[in-house]
């Protein structure tokens, strides 16, 4: 039986069009480099294919001539924009509590099709998404600007002194820079 179909859900690639263009591009290059329609970006609750919405990321990156689009888009979204998602994450009673809501309900909505587990070793928490794809290169602005949008969630959850630790990346993230 073949491995279903990875799907992202729109929510926060609605504001991409509007972060492109504030940042002196062009929206609609990127959007045709991609092959979406804008009106696929309109409904937050939508789903895209994984490799149109990586490549969405990508173009954009490209059109932006930066290599961290990534990063700066998604430390720019409003947490609100991935709904019930950050409904769930955001008011936990505590911070393991958003932790496991956020990896119990990722895969339903947010990214489907993908592996999604909480390892806590005592005061470490590690998230791990595994994105069924071919080509991990070709998602790196999309996988990039997913982690700023969880560290503005840590951030929002623990406060503003809160920083990620490279030192727990998994040796095989740690191993392609």
């Amino acid at each position: 039986m073949p491995l279903p179909e990875t799907k992202i859900r729109v929510s926060g690639a609605t504001a991409l069009p509007a972060y492109v263009a504030g940042n002196g591009g062009s929206a609609a290059r990127v959007l045709d480099a991609a092959d979406v329609v804008a009106a696929e970006l309109r409904d937050a609750d939508a789903w895209l294919p994984l490799g149109r919405m990586a490549l969405l990321y990508e173009s954009s990156a490209a059109e932006l001539n930066d290599p961290y689009f990534g990063i700066a888009f998604g430390r720019t979204l409003p947490l609100q924009s991935y709904g019930l998602l950050s409904y769930v994450v955001l008011n936990a009673g505590d911070v393991a509590t958003a932790l496991e809501n956020l990896a119990r309900y990722t895969e339903r909505l947010s990214v489907s099709g993908a592996d999604v587990e909480l390892v806590v070793d005592g005061p470490i928490a590690r998230l791990l998404l595994t994105l069924r794809t071919g080509d991990v290169d070709a998602c790196r602005q999309y996988v990039e600007a997913t982690v700023a949008v969880l560290c503005v969630m840590m951030g929002a959850l623990v406060g503003d002194d809160w920083r990620a630790r490279d030192e727990y990346l998994d040796e095989r993230v740690r191993d392609r820079r």
